[in-house]
């Protein structure tokens, strides 16, 4: 390849086919007025709320349905609204530009194969000129503007085209050359100068080493205010200028300081389940930080004449090879760790949060969390001292101590600091207690408890008491999902930091506990065999010090003083008794880690990588099925995974732990029913349930059911999945006791089992109608169904006397319960609930005897003179309706209600308008809720209402024809 210059080589380009020839010439002048505009600015320390709208281009992140933007240092300042600087500031601008003609000559070309190009060719280039111009800003100006103007020529570019500076020929092959034309460039430039350097007297108000305060920070103004210049020149085509240049000059503080927000560190998922202990030493199952032990529940046995209390299950959480990594948001930025660089003199408020990001094998959420906070150490465990930054007001720090509601999605805390030259670099670290149990989107559901099973002279009850005679409390569940870390909120005084303590680490201490029972005797039908329960080890405390190995935190800070005890930490639990403390084992290892364990079902007792509930499963939605149209029910898993009716149909839904594998997985039932699609029953034993074979990875789910599986779809609270014509498996009949479950995998077996309860109550609440116009007293009521006390869902219908049926209804509802250390956490539940007029028996799974009461108003004159009424009646009323004859019908002209936290009992009425051929009907609003068992008889109360008008003579009268008033005087 050469290039070829045109006026040496013609006759060459020629004698080959192509050449150029002069065919024209232009004298071109053109002229504008170009604008020489400038503008000043200064940026000053930040004051106020973090507000980041203005930043641009940072990618987004959603988190728990908000959009935050990826960052992981900003820097941020106000604008100043005056100012007082040492000096006028000077700013100067030098244009260089064309002043006169050019002149163009105008070729043809052709390449090779003939094809013609026209281009224009400067051959003389007028005079450049350069024109400088000053721009003074007021030194007490903080933002100024000012503009000039400047005729200039205007290049040839801008109105012919091609415009070249030389055209050459190029020959990329032997046989074959184009002209090509070099772009003419040349255009009117600009540049700009101004001081590097300046001092600012006075910005915003605040003099030079003057102070400012805010939110309760104090921050001081460097002395001398340094501020350095920086100049930012654009025009209207890139980099030269056609007809305007645009000065834009800054002035920016010269001292930055930064605030930095830590993360704690990552902390790993914990996985809870409910295991057989092999011995009764629990330290053979657990080891901490790898597992823990969170409770452990007495299979008590009846042996004669006495109890026999033996601790064989435990739950426990087992770290996994998961973990939960923490972001920090500072308002709507998220990083691992967040940066904000500021101004010397900057007061700066943030919402801050700590949310976790749990990566399962591909399988990602966000993880719910707890109130966010201070804490004391950073994320590589350096102490960071708080206090003396409260004390020096450059740190303040607050949350709502109140909070006390499920966790959320992200939970923020308010802090405020300052940054001077006193404290340049504020460095703070943060933490919020994850919660595994709530994430965006939902990958799994926790169960908080399991059912405990009790044998009783052969007979398998779902629920032990301790405590006094005649009121103890049920025990009837053991607890999954507890703290291993303990929250301790503490509310500071004034010019405490901290405001509230953080979610610190545990550790254990061994000291057995034992506490005074009565145990159920079936021979009295009471609870009045006196007994023990034994708390065995091992408890724990909030020790923070032993962690991080800081004496100082042994109790307190360093303060000396009392009301200075920003982070208190018990050298016990809270609720121990005074005297236990001297035989904590404070020497131990501590044994900790920051995390809620995932509550897993589990209806086996042998250790496994796997889980396996019990998802309630209908046949069909019609009293009697024709055809199987089988629906599987939410939640999955449900908060009862291992308890079932009997008779009633079942799903298992299959969970794997393990690590990534292909693996053979074979489940056996040890007894019940197989309803064919065609609605054929058959009874079996030790039946393969399924065989599922595939590549496993962790949390992998699968529904299966009678020679079928499906992969897992969430489901939430009465939400059904529907399967079609599938075989259904059915518990079995007249059998209340465990079912064994045998889970083989790659030909290792694992045992368990789940129980089949009758132990069926009912709840029925009642309500009483008043509509507008009344034919007869009514009584709706809602029957919910419970199985060991717990809301329980399965497509049951009602029956009532006279042969009604009602469809069931699944509502949604939540079960609420303690963990360990007596915080409630709640789970979703569906329970069955069927809504009706019943009398003589409500029939749902099992028959309940209804008996009738009747509530009659009863009336009582308490003024004669004044015709004053009193309205009351027995029975458990909420209120009272009021109905006239209009009409040919009994129109509603008054009401009192309340509800049954707040009823109303008894009304005062103004009578003395109503006239007995015009009564007034009085309703007495019935509301009630009755817990039965199945056989028992109820008591339900049903309204009968009654004819109010004044029987005596007063001021009134009887006025021939009038229609009676009913006014509502009050209640009483």
């Amino acid at each position: 390849m050469r290039l070829i210059p045109l006026l040496l080589l013609t006759a060459v380009a020629a004698l080959a086919g192509a050449g150029c020839e002069r065919v024209g010439e232009v004298d071109y002048a053109q002229y504008a007025d170009a604008a020489i505009s400038f503008s000043f600015g200064a940026s000053a320390p930040y004051w106020g709320d973090l507000d980041t709208s203005l930043l641009r281009g940072l990618p987004t992140v959603e988190v728990w349905g908000l959009p935050l933007r990826n960052a992981s240092s900003v820097a941020i300042a106000s604008a100043a609204s005056t100012a007082l600087w040492d000096r006028d500031l000077m700013y100067t601008v030098e244009v260089s530009h064309f002043d006169g003609s050019w002149v163009l000559g105008r070729y043809k070309c052709n390449d090779t194969y003939g094809y013609i190009y026209f281009f224009y060719k400067v051959e003389q280039e007028p005079s450049t000129r350069t024109a400088t111009f000053t721009f003074t800003v007021p030194r007490d100006k903080a933002y100024f503007a000012d503009s000039r103007m400047l005729r200039v020529a205007v290049p040839p570019q801008h109105y012919y085209s091609p415009v070249c500076s030389d055209v050459y020929y190029y020959c990329p092959f032997t046989d074959y050359c184009y002209p090509v034309c070099a772009p003419y460039s040349k255009e009117n430039t600009a540049t700009a100068s101004g001081p590097g350097w300046w001092y600012a007297l006075m910005v915003n108000g605040v003099p030079a080493g003057g102070e400012y305060s805010a939110y309760g920070i104090t921050v001081k103004m460097p002395n001398p205010w340094a501020y350095s210049g920086t100049i930012s020149l654009t025009t209207d085509l890139g980099g030269a200028f056609l007809s305007s240049v645009n000065i834009r000059a800054l002035g920016e503080p010269a001292d930055w300081g930064e605030i930095v927000f830590k993360p704690p560190k990552p902390v790993p998922l914990y996985i809870s389940r409910v295991v057989k202990l092999p011995t009764q030493d629990w330290q053979s199952l657990t080891s901490p930080p790898d597992s823990f032990l969170i409770s452990m529940a007495g299979n008590a046995t009846w042996k004669g004449e006495q109890w026999a209390w033996e601790f064989t299950l435990a739950s426990i959480a087992y770290k996994t090879s998961f973990w939960l990594r923490p972001y920090v948001v500072v308002r709507d930025l998220i990083n691992h760790e967040v940066r904000l660089r500021a101004p010397y003199g900057s007061v700066i408020r943030a919402d801050v949060a700590v949310v976790w990001f749990l990566d399962a094998e591909g399988r990602r959420a966000w993880v719910a969390s707890y109130p966010t906070s201070l804490r004391i150490a950073d994320s590589d465990g350096n102490i960071l001292d708080y206090e003396e930054l409260g004390k020096r007001r450059k740190l303040a720090f607050a949350i709502d101590s109140a909070y006390s509601g499920p966790p959320k999605g992200i939970n923020p805390a308010s802090v405020a600091t300052g940054i001077d030259s006193s404290t340049p670099v504020v460095e703070t670290a943060w933490y919020s207690h994850p919660y595994p149990c709530s994430q965006w989107p939902v990958i799994y559901r926790c169960v908080y408890a399991q059912h405990v099973y009790t044998k009783a002279n052969g007979t398998w009850v779902g629920y032990s008491r301790v405590g006094p005679q005649g009121g103890g409390w049920p025990m009837n569940r053991i607890v999954l999902v507890d703290f291993l870390s303990l929250n301790n909120w503490f509310l500071g005084g004034a010019g405490d930091v901290m405001k509230l303590l953080w979610g610190d680490p545990v550790l254990y201490f061994w000291h057995t506990y034992r506490i005074r029972s009565w145990a159920f005797n079936p021979q009295t039908g009471d609870w009045d065999i006196e007994g023990s329960v034994t708390l065995s080890p091992p408890h724990a405390a909030s020790l923070v010090y032993e962690v991080y190995g800081h004496e100082q935190y042994k109790k307190t800070t360093r303060s000396p003083s009392p009301t200075d005890k920003l982070y208190h930490a018990a050298a016990g639990p809270a609720w121990a008794p005074e005297g236990l403390q001297d035989v904590l084992d404070v020497s131990a290892a501590p044994g900790f880690a920051d995390v809620t364990p995932l509550g897993a079902s589990t209806i086996v007792s042998d250790l496994g990588p796997f889980l396996i509930s019990l998802i309630p499963t209908t046949a069909c939605r019609g009293p009697m099925c024709l055809r199987v149209d089988e629906e599987l029910w939410g939640p999955a898993p449900p908060p009862t995974p291992d308890l079932a009716l009997p008779g009633a149909g079942y799903s298992f839904m299959f969970t794997w732990l393990g690590k990534p594998a292909y693996a053979d997985v074979k489940i056996y039932v040890e007894m019940g029913y197989v309803v064919q699609p065609d609605g054929t029953r058959r009874e079996v034993s030790d039946y393969l349930l399924a065989e599922i074979s595939r590549e496993w990875r962790p949390l992998d789910s699968v529904f299966v059911g009678p020679g079928w599986w499906i992969s897992y779809l969430p489901l939430g609270p009465c939400e059904a999945l529907g399967l079609g014509s599938k075989a259904v498996y059915v518990t079995p009949h007249g059998w209340v006791g465990p079912v064994k479950i045998l889970v083989e995998i790659n030909n290792t077996r694992y045992e368990g089992a789940f129980v089949v309860s009758d132990d069926v109550s009912l709840v029925a609440n009642t309500t009483t109608p008043a509509p507008d116009v009344l034919t007869s007293p009514g009584l709706v009521q809602t029957v919910s169904f419970f199985l060991n006390g717990a809301p329980y869902f399965h497509g049951l219908y009602g029956l009532g006397e006279g042969g009604r049926q009602y469809p069931f209804t699944c509502t949604s509802t939540r079960i609420a319960a303690k963990t360990q250390y007596g915080r409630d956490v709640w789970a979703d539940a569906s329970q069955l609930t069927v809504s009706g007029d019943f009398w003589g028996f409500i029939q749902l799974w099992g028959v309940v005897k209804v008996e009738d009461a009747y509530s009659r108003p009863v009336f009582e004159v308490v003024d004669w003179s004044r015709g004053l009424v009193k309205i009351t009646a027995d029975s458990p009323v909420v209120g009272f309706a009021f109905y006239q004859q209009r009409n040919g019908g009994w129109i509603k002209v008054g009401e009192v209600a309340g509800d049954v936290p707040f009823p109303v009992r008894c009304v005062v009425v103004n009578a003395s308008k109503i006239f007995p051929w015009d009564p007034v009907r009085v309703l007495p609003l019935v509301s009630q809720s009755v817990k039965a068992r199945i056989g028992d008889t109820i008591t339900l109360w049903r309204p009968a209402d009654r004819l109010l008008f004044k029987t005596w003579a007063d001021d009134v009268g009887y006025p021939k024809g009038a229609r009676s008033e009913l006014q509502i005087v009050g209640t009483c």
